[in-house]
């Protein structure tokens, strides 16, 4: 039927009738699947990102290390004309609680406050 020109008989419709609507329920199907799919993806990218940063080697620094990053970074931001950042150490203690610890635990690093 596809390699004619000729005008299709009834039952030559109905047939192809038949194989398109076969054809669109596998398409819903596999449409269905797909959304499961997407689904499933979406919860192992959200469970990725909310566990990445457990792996990161930042945690492994010991606080005598974070000081010295931190001391170095107040020293930079404080030197700067027109900073970016809010006032340094305080911006800080936002990051995690570990850092706000060792930020508040640390009296050098507020000696330019």
């Amino acid at each position: 039927l596809m390699t004619t020109n000729r005008a299709a008989t009834d039952s030559e419709v109905a047939y192809s009738r038949n194989i398109i609507d076969s054809a669109n329920k596998k398409i819903s199907l596999i449409q269905a699947a797909m959304n499961v799919l997407a689904e499933q993806m979406e919860d192992m990218l959200r469970f990725v990102k909310t566990h990445k940063g457990s792996t990161s080697l930042l945690r492994t620094f010991p606080p005598e290390i974070l000081v010295a990053i931190f001391t170095e970074y107040i020293n930079i931001v404080t030197n700067l004309q027109v900073s970016p950042f809010p006032e340094p150490p305080l911006d800080l203690i936002w990051i995690c609680s570990r850092w706000r610890r060792i930020v508040l635990d640390t009296p050098q690093l507020w000696t330019k406050v």
